[in-house]
């Protein structure tokens, strides 16, 4: 058994009782909280706090099944003090193998007796050493026990006696209330809260089950799902690690894209027997909550259990439900996410079925329709929709997803209208829903089942658009090759046809694959088609990108862009409502800023970009100005908050499956850590980087890196064979420094960079200044 964690308040609490019990005053601990906060532990805990104190433990459990059992749990609790009696004792009316002493024929007497006989078998052991007994679980206790367990703590009230038990406080029955009524009354009763855990608590939990902390992103998922209770803690992370949703990149625990979906079997069980003891009434509408989920208002409830005395179950589920207010309407939630997840669970496919459809009829007569929960009702209603128009619904959702770039809701919705298409023989309509299916899976790194849906895409007019999409999934994957090829094969199928906008994307994607493949000449000519097209069209977005590919060609020595011209771009853009466009003209003069070491610039662009990303609600989008910055921290010296950018982009990354910001965040924190001296484990970053991601120009920034691995090794002859011959870099300076410890004289080309010169805050440029100095030194000797 590990540390208790997160409950000081409550073992002060225990401490102070202990002590006051050892000085002969007895007294009742009533540990109360929810099913899996971790009442049994704390009060293990208190056993062995007890028993090093010199006290006689004595243990009882009620259970469920043993409810019709009397006084089972104070049986199993005393029965290590029961001796064989020499004379006939009222004990023997309860445990076995005792003689009995003979009946009074008065039943209350009897009882009176039997009471005092136990309460003096536990008082004169407690004369012998401090006894301390514990009875878990007592709102599952049987009304006889709770009757003696009442005696006792009102008469151990002068005697060396602790007795302790644990309950559910929304599971309690009148008898366990009215029996903590009657000790809180007499001043014997000592009430224990065992609350969630806090964020600190779970960190701290978190960062044992895994033999190392964990990084925010992990702690928030797991905070939110378990709110705290420990036991869900510990199940949702060993459930994780299980099923491979949490591992290690760069040596710190990320989350995978489907880590939000876990559910224990652990917790379904847990939560099962409180639902079994519910009545098919209240089941039903509890079914129907975890169902309709965020669209369980009071009139799509009334209508998936027209049916039912709704108000009344509703009033007697308030241990399970809450009541939220969202929109000016109540909206009803279970008191736990996992407890709705968990009732979900257990329901048959064909059970959910008859809840979904009626969700989605009570859904559909709202106004306005909610598109995307329609359509997730609709989806899930299977054969209770009519066909037809569960086709005409799905599609519709599988539109508003892609338009959203909500992926894994976008997959959803078009392979199940996808089936429903073939099946009506909709052949219309399966070029577009195939359309659909491969958008939602490029925006969830499903790189395959993108590509296999494209290429089944066979109308003659959507050809050009998949292959144009399946090269930017291809480009993004690190596939530059194969991308060029299908942006061949596209502008060839679109020959003399009348297509802009697609002509636009096109060189868009073209633009960037040559970009990362260092091919000025085809770099030239992607900037020169684009300022065709918006000449010809005056197409705002051709203008853009063709600025954005000027400033490109600035890092070969080709022109110049002013920054305001970059934001002339970006205002354009973000008049037509293109997010993505918008963070990669950002993204294109961040890198531009960072190898001038312009930090103002980046921090400026960095905040602009992700505001960008946000409010479009497109998390994914983050990843990449994240990782720059993290770059752009690292030169300005700033190297703990270097480090904890990077490991932002690197979580936000696993979990979008952006495989180019996943390679990024690694190298900025493959920086910090060669600077710090760490040298094996940034050289495990730049390995998992390059086999993860690696095009030309980010190859250059990872062997530079690599290179100044190989010098804090003291191998100059790796060093030499890495360091990058050719250009442009990423961070010119970091390849300057690696030719100057070859010997190189680099102090001309550093003074051309503007090193240094004036920085608005005294930590910016910090690591230049240390190279511009280090390099004078070397050319002054």
């Amino acid at each position: 058994m590990g540390a208790l964690i997160g409950r000081e308040r409550e073992m002060a609490a225990i401490n102070e009782v202990l002590d006051e019990v050892a000085d002969g005053v007895g007294r009742v601990v009533a540990l109360a909280g929810e099913a899996g906060v971790g009442k049994s532990r704390l009060a293990m805990t208190l056993l062995d706090m007890a028993a090093r104190r010199g006290f006689r433990d004595l243990r009882g459990t009620a259970c469920a099944y043993q409810s019709d059992l009397s006084y089972a749990p104070v049986v199993e609790a005393l029965r290590p003090l029961i001796r064989a009696a020499a004379e006939p004792t009222d004990l023997g009316r309860v445990f076995g193998g005792m003689s009995t002493a003979p009946a009074l024929g008065d039943a209350g007497l009897e009882r009176t007796r039997l009471f005092e006989a136990i309460a003096s078998l536990v008082a004169d052991a407690a004369e012998q050493q401090p006894v301390v007994m514990l009875v878990d679980d007592v709102h599952w206790a049987d009304p006889s026990s709770l009757d003696v367990l009442h005696y006792l703590g009102r008469a151990a009230a002068h005697t060396k006696c602790l007795i302790v038990f644990t309950y559910r406080p929304s599971e309690a029955s009148a008898a366990v209330r009215a029996m903590l009524v009657s000790l809180r009354r007499g001043g014997w009763l000592v009430e224990v809260p065992v609350l969630p855990l806090s964020p600190v608590g779970v960190a701290a939990m978190v960062a044992e089950l895994l033999g190392d902390s964990a990084p925010t992103p992990v702690l928030e998922l797991l905070t939110d799902k378990s709110r705290g209770v420990a036991l869900f803690v510990k199940e949702l992370t060993l459930a994780l690690r299980a099923g491979g949703q949490l591992f290690r990149s760069a040596g710190r625990w990320v989350l995978g894209p489907d880590a939000a979906d876990a559910v224990p079997t652990s917790v379904v069980e847990l939560f099962e027997e409180r639902v079994d003891s519910l009545d098919a009434t209240d089941r039903a509408v509890l079914e129907a909550v975890s169902v309709c989920a965020d669209a369980a208002t009071a009139d799509v409830l009334g209508a998936v259990c027209s049916a039912i005395d709704l108000p009344g179950s509703l009033t007697r589920l308030r241990t399970f439900l809450i009541e939220d207010v969202a929109d000016g309407e109540v909206l009803y939630r279970t008191v736990h996410p996992l407890l709705a997840e968990a009732v979900y669970a257990r329901l048959t496919p064909s059970a959910r079925q008859p809840y979904h459809a009626a969700a989605a009829d009570a859904i559909a007569r709202r106004s306005p329709v909610d598109v995307s929960r329609l359509a997730h009702h609709v989806g899930l209603a299977g054969a209770a929709i009519e066909p037809a128009r569960a086709l005409e619904t799905l599609a519709a959702g599988a539109e508003h997803a892609v338009a959203r770039r909500a992926g894994d809701e976008g997959l959803q919705h078009a392979r199940a209208a996808l089936k429903l298409a073939k099946r009506l023989g909709r052949v219309d309509l399966v070029p577009q829903l195939l359309t659909w299916l491969a958008e939602s899976a490029s925006f969830t790194g499903r790189t395959d089942e993108a590509v296999a849906a494209w290429w089944d895409a066979t109308d003659p007019h959507e050809r050009a658009r998949c292959l144009m999409r399946l090269a930017q999934v291809e480009t993004d994957a690190g596939q530059l090759v194969e991308a060029q090829d299908h942006l061949i094969q596209a502008a060839d199928v679109l020959g003399d046809l009348d297509a802009t906008e697609l002509r636009i994307e096109i060189a868009q994607i073209a633009l960037v694959l040559h970009t990362r493949r260092d091919e000025l000449p085809a770099v030239l000519a992607e900037v020169a088609e684009l300022e065709r097209i918006g000449a010809c069209s005056g197409h705002p977005k051709a203008l853009a990108l063709a600025r954005y590919g000027r400033l490109e060609l600035t890092r070969y020595g080709v022109g110049t862009v002013e920054e305001s011209e970059v934001d002339e771009s970006i205002a354009e853009i973000t008049a037509l409502a293109d997010a993505e466009l918008v963070v990669t003209l950002h993204l294109i003069s961040i890198g531009t800023a960072l190898g001038r070491g312009e930090h103002a610039a980046v921090v400026r662009r960095v905040a602009l970009a992700i505001e960008r990303a946000r409010t479009a609600n497109l998390p994914m989008l983050e990843v990449l100005p994240t990782a720059f910055c993290a770059l752009a921290q690292f030169q300005a010296g700033a190297w703990d908050s270097a480090l904890a950018l990077a490991d932002r982009a690197l979580a936000l990354g696993h979990r979008f499956n952006v495989s180019r910001g996943i390679s990024l965040a690694l190298a900025a924190r493959a920086m910090v850590l060669l600077h710090r001296g760490d040298v094996a484990e940034a050289e495990s970053c730049l390995a998992e980087a390059s086999a993860n991601y690696r095009d030309r120009r980010l190859g250059r920034l990872l062997d530079v890196i690599a290179a100044q691995a190989a010098l804090a090794r003291d191998d100059r002859a790796t060093a030499a064979r890495l360091a990058p011959t050719t250009g442009p870099y990423a961070m010119p300076v970091l390849h300057l420094q690696v030719r100057a410890d070859l010997g190189d004289d680099v102090l001309d080309e550093l003074d051309k960079l503007g090193w240094p010169t004036p920085a608005p805050r005294p930590t910016e440029r910090q690591y230049l200044r240390c190279l511009w100095t280090h390099c004078r030194k070397r050319h002054d000797r």
